[in-house]
């Protein structure tokens, strides 16, 4: 079956991984630019005044070819038969009845619908463009003040180390203006509920020393292209259709009790159990895989050219700088190389999220940051010790053919170097990607993937909504 919409319009689409720049979230690359701090304080003011309808639509217009692909993904990939029943058993549980017609997703635009039926059901936007600050902006007094007003709220995760620095992910969540509609409660007759509304937008952070050494040689075109490149790696989109993890507690009270949430609830504990996020089968997993099957469709479109092209306007602008840096008579040579390092790995630390560690596009990223900054012939001879969580990656890696040592244990090339240093860093986000054996855990997650994206998503229509194809 189709999705209704009356209202949607058909529109040129923009670029998918980025917005044009008057939409385009901020990059502060500067930790002492007043001036791109003040930019930073300004787009969340923007956030919190604009119509959620309005930034709804602007987001899932932005999507709409990775939404597509999505769809299309699901449609072409019939759900496990021991799944199928499971939205069933579950809408039966809540009364709802049990015939109502699947979503037609191969539809174009019906996962665009969707995009914008979540953000009226929940009075939150997810937003998928990263913003880029420095790790210091988060300090800053005038976001701590916002803060302590409770005009955002804000998450991460603990940072990635690496050669002495930092990377970092999470989520501002601005707040918005509060209603109160009337809710009929059975126990206490009508009642006015309190509606809190919001946008939330992603932000990675990188480290401050780090941004201070290029920030003088003008990297907003090299910056630019990092941000595209870690947007398309971002899957707050899948966050944002299946909110069975909100952000925040408040925007659970929207819909708490719903039949909706007590759904989604149900699925996630029929399908995915309640894992540890490192979990292959935990929901975190879920979404990086689905987000990355998807991406996966897109390799030879537009979308994915866009990625590419990105991928070497961030190394060529990084070589650029570091020819520059070679001039500042307070930077080692060693020292230069480790700023480029930073900087290069930062590309990998992305695009890990959506492909192999093997994958032309990794490869040929690295290619391009060995010839910016080779590592060390003694960290590329030297024997390596890894954590148990990336040793088991590289396992997977090694019986699915790919090797990354010599016979006496040292990675083989810089390539293979860099691609353990990879899985070293991000253990659980590069299992997702690795090849897997028949029957394990990952392989079975994988399989798992279009049978939950369906059900999730299905749970969302309302037999209103539902019309013929």
């Amino acid at each position: 079956m189709a999705i209704k919409d009356d209202n949607r319009q058909a529109q040129d689409n923009p670029p998918l991984i980025r917005m044009d720049q008057g939409n385009r979230s901020p990059v502060v690359w500067n930790p002492d630019a007043t001036d791109q701090i003040a930019d930073f304080l300004s787009y969340i003011g923007t956030q919190q005044a604009a119509s959620l309808a309005d930034v709804s639509d602007r987001e899932a217009q932005r999507l709409n070819p990775y939404l597509d692909a999505w769809g299309q993904r699901i449609a072409s990939q019939p759900p496990e038969p021991e799944k199928r029943s499971v939205l069933t058993w579950a809408r039966s549980l809540l009364g709802k009845p049990a015939d109502v017609p699947a979503i037609d997703f191969s539809q174009p635009g019906t996962l665009n619908t969707l995009f914008s039926a979540s953000s009226r059901l929940t009075k939150n936007v997810i937003l998928g463009q990263n913003a880029i600050i420095p790790q210091s902006l988060l300090e800053h007094p005038a976001l701590l003040a916002l803060r302590n007003s409770r005009d955002i709220t804000s998450g991460f995760m603990p940072e990635t180390y690496y050669n002495n620095a930092s990377y970092g992910l999470g989520f501002i969540q601005v707040k918005k203006r509060e209603s109160f509609n009337r809710h009929y409660d059975q126990a206490f007759g009508m009642q006015l509920k309190r509606t809190v509304s919001s946008v939330s937008f992603p932000i990675m952070t990188m480290d401050d020393g780090m941004m201070r050494h290029v920030a003088a040689h003008n990297p907003a075109k090299m910056m630019n292209a990092l941000q595209d490149i870690i947007t398309a790696s971002n899957h707050d989109p899948v966050h944002h259709l299946v909110k069975a993890q909100s952000p925040n507690t408040e925007i659970v009270e929207n819909i708490s009790g719903s039949d909706v949430m007590a759904d989604i609830d149900d699925q996630m504990r029929t399908y995915v159990g309640r894992y540890r996020d490192d979990h292959p089968l935990s929901y975190e997993n879920w979404a990086i895989s689905t987000h990355a099957a998807t991406w996966r469709t897109l390799r030879d479109t537009p979308a994915g050219e866009d990625l590419k092209r990105a991928v070497d306007t961030y190394f060529d602008e990084l070589q650029r700088i570091g020819g520059a840096l070679r001039h500042d008579p307070a930077l080692t040579e060693e020292h230069r190389q480790n700023i480029i390092d930073y900087y290069s790995t930062a590309a990998g630390f992305a695009l890990v999220r959506l492909m192999p560690v093997n994958d032309p596009l990794i490869v040929h990223a690295i290619a391009r940051m060995e010839t910016l900054a080779p590592l060390p012939q003694t960290v590329v001879e030297a024997p390596r010790k890894f954590s148990p969580e990336a040793q088991a990656v590289i396992d997977l890696y090694q019986e699915g053919g790919v090797s990354f040592f010599d016979d006496t244990r040292r990675p083989a090339s810089y390539t293979a170097a860099k691609q353990v240093q990879l899985i070293e860093m991000l253990p659980d986000v590069t299992q997702m990607n690795a090849p897997a054996a028949p029957g394990s855990e990952i392989d079975t997650a994988r399989r798992r993937v279009n049978g939950m994206d369906r059900n999730l998503l299905n749970i969302l229509v309302k037999p209103s909504q539902i019309g013929p194809t």
